[in-house]
C-alpha cells in the first residue's frame, strides 16, 4: 500500500469536504473521487474531488435516460471539483506521487509502448486506485463523511466508464449498503442495454425491448463473449429473481479501467 498517497488523498478530501458551505452540504447524496490519468500517462495519476446534490439530480433528470443515470453518471454531475490532487497543477500532490512510484520501483518511458511498459502503467494504476480506495475508507473510519454531511453517504472511486470492477471496489471502500444503489444500476446497465429499471418492465413483456437487445444479435453476442440467456440473467435480476453477484460482469461500455496508454 502506497501509505503517502492514502494519506494525502484523505487529507486533501478531508479538506475539500470541510470546506463546502453548510447550505450545500444538506443536500449531498454522494461525494466522487474521479480518477483520470493525465495527457493518458498512468505514470501521472490524478484524481478531483466533488459531490452531487439532490437539487442537480432533479436539475438534469429530464436530460436522462432514467433518474438513475441523472443521480449516478458522472457525465450528468456538474462537474466542479472541490479539489484537484495529482497532475501539473498540484506540485505538492505529483511529488508525493512521484516518489511513491519511485520508491515501488515503478517507472517507465514515455516513448516505450512495450508490453513490459504497458505492464508497469497497469500496476501504477492499480496502485493509485487502491490507494484512494484506502483513503475512502478512512474518510468513513474516522467519522470524517458523517461529520460533514450529518449522514454516511458514498465516496465513490471512479473513472468516466462503468462496469463490474467500478461497482466491487466501491463495496470495498464504502462500508455496509450505502453503495448498494449506485451498485445496482451499474450491473443493470452494463449487463443489458436495453433494460435499465425503468425501462425492464417492457422489456420483460412479450414482444417488449428485449427482443431487439443486441445481445440476441449472433454477432454482438460473439463480439461480447457472451450469449442470448445474458438477457434473461438480467431481466431477472432487474425484477429481483437472482443475485448477479454470483455472476460475472458483461460491459457495453468498453470496459476495463485504463485499458492502455494511446498509441
Amino acid at each position: 500500500m502506497m501509505t503517502k498517497i492514502v494519506d494525502e488523498v484523505f487529507r486533501r478530501a478531508q479538506r475539500a469536504l470541510r470546506s463546502l458551505p453548510k447550505s450545500e452540504r444538506d443536500d449531498v447524496y454522494a461525494v466522487s473521487l474521479f480518477v483520470y490519468d493525465y495527457e493518458d500517462e498512468p505514470s501521472t495519476p490524478t484524481v478531483e474531488v466533488s459531490v452531487n446534490t439532490e437539487a442537480y439530480v432533479a436539475l438534469r433528470t429530464p436530460e436522462a435516460s432514467d433518474p438513475d443515470e441523472a443521480r449516478w453518471n458522472f457525465a450528468f454531475w456538474p462537474h466542479r471539483p472541490i479539489d484537484v490532487i495529482g497532475g501539473p497543477t498540484d506540485p505538492v500532490g505529483k511529488q508525493i506521487i512521484d516518489q511513491s512510484f519511485s520508491d515501488a520501483s515503478l517507472a517507465y518511458d514515455p516513448d516505450d509502448y512495450s508490453d513490459e511498459a504497458i505492464e508497469i502503467g497497469r500496476r501504477m494504476t492499480e496502485a493509485f486506485v487502491a490507494a484512494c480506495m484506502a483513503a475512502v475508507q478512512r474518510l468513513h473510519r474516522e467519522g470524517i463523511v458523517e461529520a460533514v454531511f450529518g449522514v454516511a453517504v458514498p465516496v465513490l472511486v471512479h473513472e468516466l466508464e462503468y462496469y463490474d470492477q467500478i461497482a466491487e471496489q466501491n463495496r470495498v471502500a464504502n462500508p455496509g449498503e450505502l453503495v448498494e444503489p449506485f451498485v445496482r444500476w451499474i450491473y443493470a446497465m452494463c449487463w443489458h442495454p436495453c433494460a435499465t429499471p425503468a425501462r425492464s418492465a417492457e422489456a420483460r413483456r412479450p414482444g417488449g425491448t428485449v427482443n431487439e437487445c443486441p445481445l440476441r444479435s449472433p454477432t454482438r453476442a460473439t463480439e461480447a463473449g457472451t450469449t442470448e440467456r445474458a438477457c434473461d440473467q438480467a431481466l431477472s435480476f432487474l425484477s429481483g429473481g437472482e443475485d448477479l453477484n454470483s455472476r460475472p460482469c458483461v460491459s457495453f461500455l468498453g470496459g476495463g479501467a485504463n485499458p492502455g496508454r494511446p498509441m
